[in-house]
């Protein structure tokens, strides 16, 4: 019973971690680019806030990733209770900071906001850890699929939340700062969640085979298998947010679609991306092995964009991203059990800092590239994104080579 109440707390963590990532998209991407915005004077170029709103969402998974590495690696230290602890305080706080900075519209205070969150953001990395810390061998890849749901869950309630809590037309007193201090209210539910029902999962124990992984081998520059992977992953992750961050601004440009309709659009890619993890990736990995399953991914991911570089209405848009989002779950899913299975159970929180590193690299890059290559043309972050899976396809290939 104790395990059970800790998975579903860990489940929740990993919740409004998804909930914090993407509830900024509809939100920011209205608040800063819409005419009626009081963030910039009216003199401010809409390149301009262009470059400011990629700073707003690059701001947040550069300090993710410095902050994932060490956070990851310290609770194999200090344990994973007080490592959650801490992370989900700061977490809180930056939210509250941000939903401020908002209020106030003081461009610094936001940032620094954001910056806090995103260091302190490593408790999904340590939720990760836990969670493969309560996991067999036999039930790693159904508890990996639970975290997954989770995450995946966020990503749906985060955009569709961001898009109604910032809308004045359905309460009065709603505005750009509200999805900022729900995030920092659920922050303070998780805290009182961990501190009551979490139980400890990290114990340290020797080694229990002259083939477990050891710490030196959990270098990612001199383990071979490891960088290949991590350089898979990033490849992945950086075209699938070229699509998922820069979205927003597609959609308000070429569309003409408000904040809500933004939001229900990137609810939908989410929805699809859940369906898909249940109901295809689950089951195929039980007949196709995580390396061929990831090959499949990458091969939807790229065919769905390369169409959508010639979609000229948005109900196409609508039906083109559904084998985008399958895709997506493929590599997402197979990708986290990859790196679980790099190492042993003493360095579970170091190895899924690694990935939330990579990841985090990821989701700086993507921003501050598409601000500079969409100043030349919209098109080019989803020409970006179609390099990105066709390298990633052409490594993931290598790694199943030297698998």
């Amino acid at each position: 019973m104790k395990n059970l109440y800790s998975r579903w707390t860990l489940l929740f963590i990993i919740l409004i971690d998804g909930i914090g990532i993407s509830i900024v998209y509809p939100t920011f991407a209205y608040y800063f680019l819409a005419d009626t915005s009081t963030l910039f004077s009216a003199q401010t170029s809409y390149e301009g806030r262009l470059f400011y709103l990629g700073l707003a969402f690059a701001i947040y998974p550069f300090f993710m990733a410095i902050g994932s590495l060490l956070i990851g690696k310290a609770s194999d230290n200090w344990g994973r209770k007080r490592s959650l602890l801490l992370c989900l305080s700061g977490f809180t706080f930056g939210f509250f900071v941000t939903a401020a900075g908002v209020h106030f519209n003081f461009y610094g205070l936001l940032i620094l906001g954001r910056a806090i969150a995103g260091l302190t953001a490593g408790a999904h990395v340590i939720a990760l850890a836990s969670m493969a810390d309560l996991s067999t061998g036999k039930d790693k890849t159904k508890n990996m699929g639970a975290v997954i749901m989770a995450s995946t869950l966020g990503f749906v309630i985060g955009p569709a939340l961001g898009g109604i809590l910032s809308s004045a037309d359905i309460l009065p007193f709603f505005s750009a700062r509200t999805p900022f201090a729900a995030v920092g209210l659920m922050g303070l539910i998780a805290i009182a969640l961990t501190q009551l029902y979490f139980q400890e999962t990290f114990t340290r124990k020797p080694l229990a085979s002259p083939d477990a992984v050891n710490a030196s081998d959990m270098n990612l520059f001199s383990n071979h298998h490891l960088l290949r992977l991590a350089s898979v992953y990033f490849l992945f992750t950086l075209g699938w947010n070229f699509f998922f961050q820069f979205t927003p601004i597609y959609l308000e440009s070429f569309f003409l679609v408000n904040a809500a309709t933004t939001g229900g659009f990137m609810s939908f890619v989410g929805l699809i991306f859940m369906g898909a993890i249940v109901g295809i990736v689950r089951p195929t990995l039980s007949y196709v092995s995580l390396v061929n399953s990831l090959c499949i991914g990458l091969v939807l991911l790229l065919f769905s964009i390369a169409i959508m570089l010639y979609i000229t209405t948005f109900t196409w848009f609508w039906i083109i991203v559904i084998p985008f989002c399958i895709g997506g779950g493929f590599a997402y899913t197979t990708c986290l059990s990859l790196f679980s299975e790099a190492a042993n159970e003493m360095h579970q929180g170091h190895v899924m800092g690694i990935g939330s590193m990579v990841k985090s690299a990821a989701w700086t890059l993507a921003p501050i590239i598409s601000g500079v290559i969409a100043y030349f043309d919209l098109h080019w972050p989803m020409i970006a994104a179609s390099l990105c899976f066709a390298l990633g396809l052409g490594l993931c290939c290598h790694l199943k080579q030297n698998r």
